[in-house]
């Protein structure tokens, strides 16, 4: 697996959405010397959607892919927002379908400065069920939460959005939302890789100390910042 570092010179490709300052870089990937800058959507219907440009030109326009720069060949670095973190995976995904193999789903986490979130890959391949993730919540706990909710899948348990749920708390409903199409395109793209298309997601939702919800007018500002909604509120609301 090669470090070397990318070139100036290199020509790299981008899409028509970065190339016109559009939308953030939130995914790229390097397969041998084949380098992608993208904005991590999937409305790129042609040829016609992608450009190159040299790698130095890009990084002058938006330096943070200068981190990139040695990202190894096979790999891909994603990310929720501009302002977050990268995470690097592997493209050849070892440890995804190990761990599919071992427990039946893989629980991939993307922890950043101002949004951190998780999501299970196997669900939907193996289980017929929409995958899950969760926002806004400690990294340990928001496994957890997903194993745990996992594992009710796995036992023959359907997870049905709209209703409220005491599936993860003794002491305080949940929600389970069906994540819009376009979302689960811009936040789970290893998902999305590692089936070839993007599965159906059903965002596990949680209440503030309050009992309140992020579609609640009087629910905290600083849950609905780490807990963004990914589609729609469900009909049956207090």
């Amino acid at each position: 697996m090669s470090t070397n570092r990318i070139a100036d010179d290199r020509g790299v490709i981008i899409c028509t959405h970065v190339l016109r300052d559009e939308r953030p870089i939130l995914l790229a990937t390097r397969e041998v010397e084949d380098w992608q800058f993208l904005c991590a959507q999937d409305d790129h219907p042609d040829a016609k959607s992608f450009g190159i440009v040299r790698f130095d030109e890009l990084s002058r326009r938006h330096p943070d892919v200068e981190q990139l720069a040695d990202l190894p060949e096979g790999w891909e670095a994603e990310r929720a927002t501009a302002h977050s973190a990268w995470t690097l995976l592997d493209l050849s995904r070892p440890e995804i379908a190990a761990s599919i193999e071992r427990d039946g789903f893989h629980v991939a986490v993307i922890s950043g400065e101002d949004l951190s979130y998780a999501y299970t890959i196997g669900l939907s391949g193996g289980h017929g069920h929409p995958e899950l993730a969760v926002f806004g919540l400690g990294t340990e706990r928001m496994q957890g939460m997903l194993r745990h909710l996992a594992g009710l899948v796995l036992s023959g348990k359907r997870l049905e959005p709209g209703n409220p749920s005491r599936d993860v708390f003794d002491d305080a409903n949940c929600y389970y939302v069906e994540v819009s199409a376009s979302n689960a395109q811009s936040f789970f793209p290893s998902a999305r890789a590692f089936y070839g298309n993007t599965p159906d997601f059903l965002q596990v939702v949680w209440p503030d100390n309050a009992d309140k919800f992020p579609w609640e007018a009087t629910g905290s500002d600083e849950m609905k910042r780490v807990q963004p909604l990914l589609g729609p509120k469900p009909d049956l609301v207090r």
